[in-house]
């Protein structure tokens, strides 16, 4: 049985970040499905790219928050997501951290999708 790799919306208002973290999440095997910038991008985006996790900052925009959109998505799609949270002050992220979410957020998704 082939291997699918997981499917990963990123929503970052930041285009450096954006593609530093689909860099990385490339690099580890995941497939990324797209990269909103706003809220809005990321609904479009969500319904078309069916993607296993959304993973998203939680400072996109002033209309809706991260964790707005990333609750509002779980509930209309079922797709759990993983949130970042980088400042002025830090807007480095460290990789092993988000890549140990991100396998924890898909863990417990396969094991809830077991369950039904």
């Amino acid at each position: 049985m082939k291997r699918v790799n997981p499917r990963v919306l990123i929503v970052e208002s930041k285009k450096r970040v954006a593609l530093e973290i689909k860099e990385m999440l490339h690099q580890y095997g995941y497939e990324v499905v797209g990269t909103a910038f706003t809220a809005k991008e990321a609904y479009k985006l969500a319904g078309k790219r069916n993607p296993d996790l959304i993973l998203t900052n939680i400072e996109i925009q002033k209309e809706m928050d991260g964790i707005k959109l990333a609750e509002e998505l779980s509930d209309k799609y079922m797709i759990p997501a993983v949130y970042m949270n980088f400042s002025k002050e830090a807007p480095a992220f460290d990789e092993k951290e988000l890549l140990h979410r991100i396998e924890l957020a898909l863990s417990i998704r396969n094991e809830k999708n077991a369950l039904v």
